[in-house]
Order: C-alpha cells, then structure tokens, then sequence
C-alpha cells in the first residue's frame, strides 16, 4: 500500500456508502495489521475526513461522501485532454498556489488540482474564499491557451458560463452568471472564477483558472459574515450532489467551449454568457479604484467589455472591477484572517 494506503482505505469506505466496515475487514482486504489500518485512519481524521468508529462495527466514512480521488472522477469523465491528470489533496493552502508550483515543475495543460479544503483560498482582489472541508469544488485547471491576453481574458466568463451549464444538467437548477466571474443561485452567490496569467506581451502561454463552487454546504458551514450573501446547491435544491460527477461534466462544458475559443470563435462563449446572464438591462455600479461609474448594463463586447450606459448617454467599456446590482446584496470585502504571502501575479 505504502504512500496511497489512506487513499485505498478510503475509496473502499466510500463505496461502502454509510456502511460500517469493521478493522479487521480492512486489515484482511490489505493484508495489513489493525494497527496499520488504525494510523492511517488517524491520519484521515487529521485531514479532515470525518469517520466514525465503533465497537463490534468498525469504522464508517461520514462526510464528505463523496471524497475527490483521481480514479472515482476519472470514471465520469467524457473529455479529450481537461481532468486527463488529476491530483486531489485534502488539504492546500490553495489549489491556485499548488497550480502554479507544478507549472514551475513542467506540469502541462489539462492538469487538474483538487481539494477538500483550502486554508487560504482566494477569490478576485484578494479575498477570502470560505473552503468548507468535502462540502464543496475548489479546484484549478492548467491551461496553456497560447493566445493574446485580450482572448485570454474572456476564459473567465466561458468558465463561469460552462459551470452554470454543468449545474443545470447535473443538478437541475439554473444558476445565472454575473459579469464578470460570479454565479448566483436565487439572488445569492454561489461560485466564483479566478484566473491566474503568465507570458509576453502579447501571448498568454500558461493560465491557472480557479473554480469555487459550494455544493453541500449548509447555511452554518459559512462564515457568518456571509451567511446572507452566500449559498450552495444543497441549500437550495435539499438534495446532496455528487462533487465528482458535478466536476467531471464542468470539465466537459468548458473543454468544448474552450477549445472553439482558441480557434477564435467567441460566439459560443457570448451566447452561453447571454442565455444565463443577471447584469444587461439592470441600473449597476462599478466600483473603481479611482471612481465609481453609475449607469444601466447594455452590453457585453465581443472583447469580454461590459457595456455601461451612464445617465448622460456616453457608453464606457468596462474591463475590471467590482459590479453591484441595483438591489442586490452587498458581499462584504472580507480580507484574510489568517497571514498569506502575497499571491503570486504570474504576468497579471
């Protein structure tokens, strides 16, 4: 067994779905001792895998139910090169950061980086992402898009556009899309996109695309500052989704989306972003560093700009910063609580 001993032990309590299996079970199935079995079961318990053990039953995988391991996403996977290298960990400072150093390592497009938690996940502008352990994806792709940064731009609104997708289908609700990386469920947030550029100046050669969605969390696994703003699928459909099959069919959507963009082809991208869009029509503001623009969403530009109408009729490309809907809740700008070094840029 050796280094993947935890792992085997713990696919094989996952299959047992709720089951208890007892030590002397798994000690057999491994050709192992009991005490063996029992340290690496310490050893998941310090991961944050909740199992529960008792006596004359042996051990029972509580939660999450549905661990990240390679081979029980693999099994769902229908796409040509995305999610062909897995790697999950239980826990990361952030998948972003793990992305990155295996970049450095010659890593290729493709790679996926998994977690069952993250101790300083990050969302736009260096905030602090809530990474409730086995409760929801927290994940990044390697992406080696070769294309200017204009195009490369766009992959945050294609990401976004290809997990409201994968929801739909996986989970039969409809989330929406907010310009520019947000996805929202019944007027609350439920994921958001991080992208993560490197190269010249007028080609991107490696891009980390971040992905947090909340998908079995429960109202007190939030923060309580964002217990009003937030949500997850389970919140709102009361039914537990499968983290694995949710991930393997985002990876499906934004693979078919992805590819025609590096062709050039942004109508795919345009027309997925439109049919699940909540900002075009709506009175926004667009808050800046140096000013806010007040005005009405009218557009999105083929360049991923958001078209705003300001209340003397003059339109203004819009290419960063932080939307607010005309009634929307506000997201408090929470910053890190714990100390972080500061993220790394790669070119952005």
């Amino acid at each position: 067994m050796q280094k993947a001993a935890g792992e085997k032990i713990l696919e094989l309590l996952a299959a047992q779905a709720g089951a208890y299996v007892s030590g002397q079970a798994l000690a057999q199935r491994f050709k192992v001792s009991r005490t063996f079995i029992w340290k690496q079961l310490a050893k998941l318990r310090d991961a944050g895998y909740k199992i529960s053990s008792a006596r004359k039953k042996g051990y029972c995988l509580l939660r999450p139910v549905d661990p990240l391991l390679p081979r029980l996403i693999t099994e769902h996977l229908r796409t040509r090169k995305l999610g062909r290298k897995i790697v999950c960990y239980p826990l990361v400072t952030s998948t972003m950061d793990v992305a990155a150093e295996l970049i450095a390592k010659g890593e290729r497009e493709g790679t996926v980086v998994a977690a069952e938690s993250q101790l300083r996940g990050r969302g736009r502008q260096g905030r602090e992402w809530s990474s409730a352990h086995g409760m929801g994806l927290w994940l990044s792709v390697i992406l080696e898009p070769r294309v200017s940064p204009l195009l490369a731009s766009r992959l945050t609104l294609t990401a976004a556009s290809a997990m409201a997708e994968a929801v739909e289908a996986v989970c039969d609700v409809s989330p929406q899309v907010k310009w520019p990386n947000d996805l929202y469920l019944d007027g609350r947030k439920l994921a958001g996109v991080l992208t993560e550029m490197s190269g010249e100046m007028d080609i991107v050669r490696h891009l980390v695309l971040g992905m947090g969605i909340n998908v079995n969390s429960k109202a007190a696994e939030f923060p309580s500052t964002l217990r009003n703003q937030a949500t997850s699928i389970y919140m709102v459909t009361g039914r537990h989704t499968d983290r694995r099959v949710l991930l393997a069919a985002f990876l499906r959507y934004f693979e078919r989306y992805y590819s025609r963009l590096k062709k050039g082809d942004l109508q795919g991208m345009l027309a997925g972003w439109r049919q699940r869009e909540m900002t075009l029509g709506r009175k926004v503001v667009v808050k800046r560093p140096r000013q806010e623009l007040k005005g009405v969403a009218v557009n999105l530009g083929e360049d991923g700009a958001l078209i705003v109408r300001r209340r003397d009729g003059v339109e203004e490309r819009v290419y960063c910063g932080d939307v607010i809907i005309d009634g929307e809740r506000q997201t408090p700008n929470v910053k890190r609580r714990m100390s972080n070094v500061e993220s790394r840029k790669h070119g952005r």
